[in-house]
């Protein structure tokens, strides 16, 4: 499912302010109780901004991060590796815009500390889970927030998308004759809930990904850095 691609995906997105033209560079100062010198500045390159949103690299490092460690991977810093992430963000900048415009509802916390936990058990200890949090590069509360989007997007698709499924009786039984390997001895009537889940979200999917693309093709957006594109 599409939505979990996008799930795997992460972040806290921090909304950014209208970029300016000389904002093709975001300076952050590292404060630690010393007046701010040229060591005191980490320099982090905009490398994407769709319509008004700046997606910096720092971003899509972190979604490299967060991404990998959900999915067990090492992760990819390669020149594809860092354009799969950064189209992952362009895609996830136009979500948040239509879920803020919309209102649609948002992660509900216990659904969020449930996937939490399920995430963290993998790892037996709670030793173990921060040490593989450490190994990655990432911080708890950043996979929160991942988790927290993921949520956000499911539910999003499911009030966004659901109402427009329109697959009929037909497609259901044609759908049971073309798997009947895989439902062995159980009857078309027995198999139908699962038949019209599967149906559904194919549908799901298929306009999901329809106005993800329309939605880019309404979108400015720039590349900063030309290996993203």
């Amino acid at each position: 499912m599409y939505a979990l691609k996008l799930l795997m995906t992460r972040r806290p997105y921090f909304r950014a302010a209208p970029v300016r033209k000389s904002d093709y560079l975001a300076v952050v100062a590292i404060l630690i109780g010393l007046p701010i010198t040229v060591e005191a500045v980490l320099i982090d390159r905009i490398a994407v901004i769709a319509a008004d949103h700046a997606i910096k690299d720092s971003e899509i490092q972190r979604e490299i991060r967060v991404v990998s460690f959900l999915n067990k991977e090492k992760p990819d810093f390669s020149a594809a590796g860092r354009k799969d992430a950064a189209q992952r963000l362009i895609d996830q900048t136009l979500i948040r815009k239509d879920i803020e415009l919309a209102r649609y509802s948002v992660a509900d916390p216990k659904e969020v500390d449930h996937l939490y936990q399920q995430v963290r058990a993998r790892y037996g200890s709670p030793e173990a889970f921060q040490s593989a949090l450490r190994q990655a590069g990432i911080t708890d509360a950043e996979l929160r927030h991942a988790l927290t989007w993921q949520v956000t997007v499911l539910r999003f698709i499911e009030q966004r998308f659901r109402p427009v499924t329109t697959f009929s009786e037909k497609d259901a039984r044609n759908y049971y004759q073309e798997h009947r390997a895989a439902f062995q001895n159980v009857t078309f009537a027995q198999a139908r809930p699962r038949i019209e889940n599967v149906l559904r979200g194919n549908e799901i999917n298929q306009a999901f990904e329809a106005w993800l693309q329309q939605a880019r093709s309404n979108t400015r957006i720039r590349y900063l850095e030309e290996e993203l594109q």
